[in-house]
This record gives structure tokens, sequence and C-alpha cells, in this order.
């Protein structure tokens, strides 16, 4: 019983060794169907392994195009037909498809890109059969039987490919182990696929690449004019300061933030935050909701892209602010928001290792900047918010020259919100404009100032000049002016230790200059209780209060104040000092002077007011009037322009020419540069009653005051002269930079 089972199993393992062997060899070409003649099987495996050949040509090449243009098969693969083309960008000079457009997610499916494969397959070997048909002539095929079927597998990376295709080979059919074609392909086409899926399903609901574009717009960098080159909300505090973007500035810098997107984004990683570095972004599982880390991803943007911006960026500041109702002095201050409408589209490139080929899709990504804010927004929208199509019927012809009538090479202009055009090297700007009022903008860049007025279209034509804008420091002097003609005049030029506001007016802008130093007043100092009071009173009783106020809040002054945004020009100067525990002006002067373009040090000489009746009075504001007559002391009495491109030293005029004046004048004024035996040196002490010289303890050199005799009943201190007033002048000229002016009759 034993035996004979054993026997039964041996026979049944013979039995399928030998199915295998058969279903091997029949599979591997060992076996002849039993219909088809040995020498005909012979010429179908030929024809057959010609026919693979060209398949896998034919599948290479549909695999090389699909990935190309993101999935989708081109026209010429499917032989035309009713094939629809999807929205698409341009990169490397190909057309790539859109996955995602804004809000829509316009992703493929895998059964779409499957039987595209497919199609595409099909006609491949349609418009490819000849190739076999030409060299074996015995060979025919049933093209209208013909059905291509693909499995675009994930794991493992590859395409399964069955083709079924009638054939026979001198009358008798192909079948067995040749029929139907069957063979694969390797590719990550599948994986790529998952991925481009999940991307543009992710980008077109949670809208990562236009947050990234908002932020990098927030994050600009400075342009050469130390502003944003994107300004999106700030204030602008200079007087005369200017931005302005050209629209070829604005489409640079729009491409820039494309470009810092694309090429600033990690894969697979958490997003920084160290704010010390460069603003970087992320796009991890959180967002997509799966990694795909062994695939190599990069950005592009499309070819020869740039961004259409026919519009320029300009913000000015010319409009005054007044700082406080008790005084006339003021900064100019501008505040401003912009937002911007960006729409880009975005290539995703995917390296596909198995095939050598890369496979491309495009998203549209599009920040909405109509509604003052800046937002994802939708692709219907794009567009919306540009100025309709204007009627440019009107013409303008320009000639943009310096102060000196030099033509300016590279100034723009625009009328309203059309750019005429750029200044050639002769300065002329020539191009169309809409008819009727509209403000006209010329502007060369931050060294010159702006030109900005509303002028007529028929009135447009003609010469304008943008002056130069003046860099120079302002220095900030006071001058006490004592005594009288027939005693003594002292001019004395201190640095200004109070606060100063200085007014420039061209007749049609105004800039202020003021020696306050920003950096060094407390931002909290508006929490007091003297500016609480101060912010709820608007009358003289407040006064005090205010005073208080503004003496913590002002901080400390500077000697010297930068200013780069007076332009060259002649100037109503007006010039205040303040004491600002009073809220009181204690000096100043209204003159005019003429700013040139190769200004760089500019003096503003200030006179102190001595009236003691407006030091004790009501009087808060010194008149225009009383303004101009310091202005005239200053001249006539010191030799002094109020304001000036060179420094004045400290000046003593004195038509009282006794020893005892000029003592007192050198003790009160002098002390601290000159030695006391330098100034001993200078005169000799008369003994009470003791006539001049005999009685002096040295002897003094002749000189005009030489007559003079000490009075019987002297001052405790009774001088005379050892040196000439010469001599007096040269000595405090050199060692106390004191210019000195005898008038001695």
């Amino acid at each position: 019983m034993n035996r004979k089972a054993q026997a039964e199993i041996v026979v049944i393992v013979g039995v399928v060794l030998l199915a295998v062997a058969v279903i091997y060899y029949a599979t591997q070409g060992g076996f002849t169907p039993s219909s088809v003649p040995q020498g005909v099987y012979q010429k179908q495996k030929l024809v057959h392994e010609s026919f693979m050949g060209m398949a896998r040509k034919g599948s290479e090449k549909v695999l090389g195009v699909m990935e190309m243009h993101g999935g989708y098969p081109t026209a010429e693969l499917l032989g035309g037909g009713g094939y629809q083309i999807p929205p698409y960008t341009v990169f490397m000079d190909e057309g790539i498809p859109y996955w995602a457009m804004c809000e829509k997610d316009l992703s493929p499916s895998n059964k779409n890109i499957t039987r595209w494969f497919e199609l595409s397959m099909e006609n491949y070997i349609r418009t490819h059969i000849s190739e076999i048909t030409s060299t074996y002539k015995n060979a025919s095929f049933d093209l209208s039987k013909l059905s291509v079927s693909a499995s675009i597998s994930s794991s493992p990376h590859k395409i399964d490919i069955t083709i079924n295709l009638p054939t026979k080979v001198d009358g008798y059919s192909v079948q067995g182990n040749l029929f139907p074609y069957k063979f694969s392909i390797s590719t990550k086409l599948g994986e790529i696929s998952d991925f481009a899926r999940d991307f543009s399903k992710a980008q077109s609901s949670k809208r990562f690449l236009e947050v990234f574009t908002e932020a990098s717009i927030y994050f600009s960098k400075d342009a050469e004019d130390e502003n944003p080159k994107l300004p999106t909300a700030g204030v602008l505090t200079n007087c005369g300061e200017v931005i302005f973007r050209t629209p070829q500035d604005v489409s640079n810098y729009l491409r820039e933030i494309a470009e810092y997107v694309i090429t600033q984004t990690l894969w697979w990683q958490d997003m920084p935050v160290d704010t010390s570095k460069p603003k970087v972004y992320a796009i991890n599982r959180e967002i997509i909701g799966k990694e795909y880390r062994d695939l190599e991803i990069s950005m592009h943007l499309p070819d020869n892209f740039a961004f259409d911006t026919a519009e320029p960026i300009i913000i000015t500041n010319d409009e005054p602010v007044y700082t406080s109702p008790f005084w006339d002095a003021f900064k100019c201050m501008t505040l401003y928001g912009m937002t911007y409408s960006v729409s880009y589209p975005v290539i995703v490139r995917v390296k596909d290792p198995l095939s050598g080929e890369s496979f491309n899709f495009a998203v549209m990504a599009f920040v909405d900047g109509n509604d003052k804010k800046m937002a994802p927004g939708k692709c219907e929208d794009i567009g919306q918010g540009n100025a309709t199509a204007k009627q440019l019927n009107c013409s303008a012809n320009l000639t943009v020259v310096d102060e000196s009538g030099k033509p300016i090479y590279g100034a723009v202009a625009a009328f309203g919100k059309v750019v005429i055009g750029v200044s050639d090297s002769s300065g002329r700007i020539e191009g169309r404009i809409e008819c009727g009022n509209r403000s006209l903008s010329i502007y060369k860049n931050s060294s010159y100032d702006f030109y900005a007025r509303n002028v007529s279209s028929s009135k447009i034509n003609g010469t304008y000049v943008l002056h130069r804008v003046a860099e120079f420091y302002a220095h900030f002097r006071q001058i006490s002016i004592t005594g009288t003609k027939e005693t003594a005049l002292t001019c004395l030029v201190e640095n200004l230790t109070d606060i100063s506001f200085v007014d420039l007016d061209s007749g049609t802008r105004k800039f202020t200059i003021t020696n306050l130093d920003p950096k060094s007043a407390d931002p909290d100092c508006m929490d007091s209780s003297a500016c609480r009071e101060c912010k709820g009173c608007n009358d003289e009783d407040c006064l005090d209060s205010c005073g208080e106020c503004a003496s913590g809040c002002i901080g400390g002054v500077l000697e010297k104040v930068k200013v780069d945004y007076a332009p060259s020009g002649r100037y109503d100067f007006d010039a205040i000092i303040l004491d600002t525990g009073k809220l009181k002006e204690m000096g100043g002067f209204i003159s005019k002077y003429e700013i040139k373009a190769n200004t760089t040090q500019l003096y503003f000489n200030i006179p102190l007011e001595n009236s003691l009746l407006w030091l004790i009075g009501d009087n808060y504001k010194i008149s225009d009037e009383r303004k101009g007559e310091l202005a005239e002391n200053l001249e006539d009495v010191c030799g002094m322009n109020p304001v000036s491109e060179k420094p004045y030293q400290n000046a003593i005029m004195t038509s009282n020419c006794t020893c005892v004046n000029l003592r007192s004048i050198l003790d009160r004024f002098v002390g601290s540069c000159l030695r006391q035996e330098e100034i001993s040196g200078l005169f000799c002490k008369c003994p009470t009653g003791t006539p001049y010289p005999s009685g002096c303890s040295q002897p003094c050199s002749p000189g005009p005051c030489t007559s003079q005799v000490c009075p019987p009943n002297p001052p405790p201190l009774c001088y005379d002269c050892c040196a000439s007033p010469s001599q007096m002048a040269n000595l405090l000229g050199s060692k106390c930079n004191m210019k000195v002016i005898f008038s001695c009759g």
C-alpha cells in the first residue's frame, strides 16, 4: 500500500513538472504551435522581435513626451482628432499644462494619464507599423483590432504594456507565446504623478505659494533710496522725500520676488523661524499630506517670463504736519499703504531617474491686491484691477533739464497713470497721453528733486527743470549780542543746546530742518502726567504742563544734521530757538539764501532775543518784524550772515577801548582759552590814586590807552593797557578763535 501510494505521488509530481516545462518552453519559444509549420514559426519570431523593438521605442518616446508635458499627450502623439488642449504655459520651448490654477485643482486622474498613454501608443503603432511591413513583406497586421492596455505602477516603478494586434505571417496567425505582445518599461511616472496630484490639490486649497509671495513682498529688500523695492506700508518723515519706481522697476522687483519664492523653498522640512536670517519657506507633510523624499524636485519660471506692469509708483512727502498748537514749527510726514496684484506661473519639475526624463507641470499663483489688502485670489479676477484701456488721443513733447540748463538723461515722466516715456540724451520725452487735466510727474532719481503739478494736456509741452538735491550738513549756532555801541558790543558764537527749527520756503515747497536728535527721545514720554494734561487742554492754562511735557519728550539735540532732501534754489529762511520749558521763542531770524547744488556745509547763525520785556511778557512768538531786526543786528554788529556756508569766529566788537572794558570782556569770554598769565601780560594794574605809569609795578607798552590816569577814587580794579589792540586781536584770534573788531574812534 505504501509503495503504491508513493508511486502515485511520483507520477503526479512528474506530470506537474512536465506541465511547468511545457509552459516554460512555450513562453520561451521553445515549442512550435502544432498548426504552424516550423519554418513559418521562425519567421513569426523574427516579426515578433522587430515589432517588440518598435513598440519599446514607441513607449519610451510616448513616456518622454508625456513626462515633459506633465502627463498629457501632445496632439502629435494622439494623431489629432478631438483632443482638447489644456491651459498651459511655456517652459524650455514646450507647452506645460496647468495642474492647478488659483483655487481650481485641474490635475488629471491616473486613469486619464493611463488612457492617454494607451491611445498614444496605438497611434504610434499605426504610424510606425510600416517599419515592420516594409521589411517583412509576408507579415500583415489587423489595425482595425489594435488595442493597447497599460498599467502604471508606483511600486514597483514601471509600466506594464500589453498590445493586442492580430498578426499573420505567411497566412498563419501569430499565437501562443508570441501573442499578445507584452513588455514593461521602468519609470517613476506613477509616483511622480501621485506627487503632482497631491501638490496641486494642496496648492489650490491652501494657496501656500501665494502666502510665500505675500510674505516676500512685505519683506522686500531696500532699493538704493533706502526704501523697500516694493513699498507696502510705511511713513516718510523727510520733507521732499520721494519713493519712485518705474513700471520696469516694479516688473523687475516682482520677478525677484517670484524667483525668491521658488528658490528659497525647502522640501520636506519644517519652516525655519530664525528671524536673524533671511526668510525661508518650506513644503512638508503638513502642507501636502505625504512626503516624497526620494524625488528630486525643483521649481522654475516660464521662458522669458516678465510681469506686465503699466503704472509707476510715485509716493511724495511734501505736506507739512504741524507738531504743536503752540508754535508753527512742523515736519513733513506722509503715511502710505500699497498692495499688489501678482499672478505668475510656477513650473514644478521632477526628475525621473529611471526614464532619464523630467516630469513638468505648472500651477498658477495669484495674489489679489484690489481690496486694499493682499490675499489669494480667483483666476477669474486676474487683471480686473488694472485700468481699462485708455484713450491716448493727445501727445506730449517735454524737455527736462537741470538748474544750469543741462539736459537730464533717464528722467521718467508720467501723466496721470500713463507713463509718457524716458528722456533721451537731449532731455526730450515724447509720447501719447490722455487728454484733459492730470498730474504730471517727472522724476530722475533721489539725487534730483521731483516735479509734480496738475497740468492740462493742451499746455503740457515745454521745458521742465529738476533741481539737484544738495547733500549738506546743517550746523546750528546761537549768537549772543550784548552791550551798546556807546559802551561795548560783543557777539558770542556758541553751539546751540536748545531746540531749533529752520523752515526753508521756496514759494511752492516747504522744508524743515531741526537739530532734534530722534534717537535720544524717550518713546514712553507721552505717558507722563504732564503730557496727559497737555493733551486734554488747548488754552494757555496748559502751557506749564505742555512745556514740561515737551522738555521731557524732546531728548537731546545735535550740533549738526545731515540734510539730503532740499533741492538747490533760493529760499526764505525762517529760524527760531525754542525754550521748551516755557514754549517760548528765544531767538530767530528771517533771511533769504540760495542753496547751490554743490553746497556741503550750511551754518545757521541764530541771534538770541535779549529783550527783558519779551522774557517777562506773554508773547510766545517773536514777530517777523523783530526777527528781521535780529538778522540786521547780526549783520551790522557782528558782520555775520544768518545763513552761510562758512563758520564764523566768536566775535567781539567794541567802541570803548578803555583797558577796564577790555579786561572785563576777556575775563567774561576768554578765560577758558587764555591762561591767566597771558591775560595779565596784556594789562597792568595801577595802585589807587597813583598816576600812570609811575605807580605801575611793571612798565607798560605805549598804546592808545597810555593817557589814562587812574582816578583818585578808582573802582577796586583799575587797569591800563600793556599791549596794543592789534596785539590783543592777534592773540585772541590765534588762541581763542575769536574775531575782535575795535572801533575806538
